[in-house]
């Protein structure tokens, strides 16, 4: 009896230290998480999360713990043993397309290109309608010189997102490193449309430029270029190689035929900047027709964006007066984002027209003046893009106001594919006045449920906005044979993301374009701003001698 009694009491001694012990030690193993969770340079990274990997058996913890200790080996170029900590993490959670795409990098730094194709190929499996795993396979592609497969992969990804700035310079870049400059320069430009201050757009544009010899081209955008990054040598070099080749003599042509031929389809093409230039007293010199006509071009699209946009914002401000309070807010936003595009396209305006400013050219003085007015409004309308869901092909939207045989306007509501050689308009949906009213209504309340899912955390849902005629639209979901109809549709996937389609029901086929929400805004202002022009032209071209007499008494 004795013993028992001195036996319980020494075991409830024992398990109350060492319940303490524990306690401690998982007191001490939450304070070093937190600490490898608060390291900020790498090597503080690695010194804590390692205190972490060798004492904490629990997974959330060790998941976070390889993840920032791999990153800091990146970031100290130890890439090695990042890829052994990014495959510990792989191990220990093999459906998270994130950790392959780390453990890719990695293993492509130290040159396993094989190896980091297959993690890339995996991270796509597993992430394939975001756009981030087709860029870092396209990465991969271009480290092993697979350029079309590169190419191919950078434009699945533009698909996905139409307007990312740094997958069309990318693109560009490979495109230009595989000799299809003129496609790059495409690429860049479209870059500088939706972000005019994208300083890497324009230093790879003036290098392509270079390469095809349009070199005032080429000054102009490295110019801008060297003001924000004076130290970069590559761009130095070719600075001073071009301002060398503007004083130059004329080359000879090149005497071989196979040369000439492929030289002369360059000229042709206006790509060759070798008409004679002059120096003049104080330094200034003249440049070639081809090329002032290339700065010039983009000086009018420039001026006469900024022109428009000027004026779709005095629209937008004049909508907003008479909209509910869901409107407004949709409204205000659109102007936020026109008004950011407007300075955007003034910088990069200021600083091609003072390079322009220094020549002296054979181009007529009013010609880029002309050009300016001359440009009509839809034209100038800064390009709007759509998507089709599940394939690479992308375009742009063009709103072409008519007047029918019968007297009434009419909107044709083109889908316009910019890869195409020949028929550039893949689809097109014509629209009565109030039918394109409703239509340009419809994209404001994009924003406003896409506003409304963010802050409710909605996911994976589908609704339409309108539809019409309404006699032809099937129920929300459905398709009616022989029946024909257009609808505005809003989308939230799974991952929370939100997005507008423009669906065409033709009988039990369907065709559709996706835009963004931004794009979605931009679009309804755009539509705003035809619509106005329209109706105003549509309005005076129906007045009547005695209506006319009658303004002019």
């Amino acid at each position: 009896m004795v013993c028992r009694t001195k036996l319980k009491k020494t075991t409830t001694a024992q398990i109350a230290i060492l319940a303490s012990v524990l306690v401690s030690a998982s007191s001490s193993h939450a304070d070093s998480f937190s600490q490898c969770l608060k390291a900020e340079t790498a090597i503080e990274k690695i010194e804590r999360c390692s205190t972490v990997l060798s004492h904490s058996r629990q997974r959330n913890q060790l998941e976070r713990a390889y993840l920032r200790r791999g990153n800091a080996y990146v970031e100290m170029s130890r890439f090695a043993d990042a890829v052994n900590d990014f495959t510990a993490l792989i191990h220990l959670n093999p459906r998270v397309a994130g950790y392959y795409d780390n453990r890719q990098n990695a293993l492509k730094s130290i040159g396993l290109l094989g190896k980091a194709l297959d993690d890339a190929n995996m991270t796509v499996r597993l992430a394939s309608s975001y756009a981030f795993s087709y860029r870092s396979r396209a990465n991969v592609f271009d480290a092993m010189g697979r350029y079309d497969a590169a190419i191919a992969d950078f434009t699945t990804a533009l698909s996905i997102d139409p307007r990312d700035v740094g997958l069309l310079i990318d693109r560009g870049k490979i495109l230009a490193r595989a000799g299809r400059n003129r496609e790059a320069i495409d690429d860049f430009t479209h870059a500088l449309d939706v972000d005019g201050g994208a300083k890497d757009a324009f230093r790879e544009r003036g290098l392509a430029y270079k390469k095809l010899g349009a070199f005032d081209a080429a000054l102009a955008d490295l110019t801008w270029f060297i003001r924000v990054e004076p130290a970069d040598q590559e761009v130095s070099q070719a600075f001073e190689e071009l301002r060398a080749a503007k004083v130059a003599p004329r080359r000879e042509e090149p005497k071989d035929q196979h040369s000439s031929e492929a030289n002369r389809e360059d000229r042709q093409n206006g790509q060759w900047s070798e008409s004679k230039k002059t120096e003049l007293p104080g330094g200034d010199v003249t440049i070639s027709a081809q090329d002032a006509t290339v700065i010039n071009k983009r000086i009018g699209d420039l001026g006469a964006q900024i022109e428009i946009l000027t004026k779709v914002v005095r629209e937008q401000s004049e909508l907003k007066k008479d909209a509910n309070v869901e409107v407004r807010v949709s409204v205000e936003e659109t102007i936020t984002a026109l008004n950011n595009r407007i300075k955007q396209l003034k910088s990069e305006f200021d600083v091609k027209d003072e390079e322009f400013s220094r020549y002296l050219t054979s181009v007529r003085p009013n010609d880029r003046d002309f050009y300016l007015t001359a440009r009509r409004a839809s034209e100038s309308y800064p390009k709007i893009p759509y998507y089709i869901p599940g394939t690479k092909e992308i375009g742009e939207f063009w709103i072409e106001p008519t007047v029918t045989d019968k007297g009434e306007l009419s909107f044709g509501f083109k889908f316009v594919d910019t890869e195409a050689s020949v028929e550039k308009v893949r689809g097109k949906i014509d629209m009565s006045r109030p039918e394109i009213e409703d239509v340009q209504k419809a994209l404001l309340k994009l924003h406003e449920w896409s506003d409304k899912a963010h802050s409710e955390n909605v996911r994976s849902y589908e609704k339409r906005v309108i539809c019409f005629p309404e006699k032809e639209c099937p129920p929300d979901g459905e398709r009616i044979d022989g029946k024909s109809s257009t609808e505005i549709r809003f989308i939230v996937y799974e991952d929370g993301a939100t997005a507008g389609r423009i669906q065409r029901n033709k009988g039990l086929f369907v065709e559709g374009y996706n835009v963004s929400i931004d794009s979605a805004l931009m679009l309804q202002a755009y539509l705003n701003h035809v619509i106005k022009a329209a109706n105003k032209e549509y309005t005076s071209g129906r007045r009547s001698k005695k209506e006319l007499d009658d303004m002019f008494k």
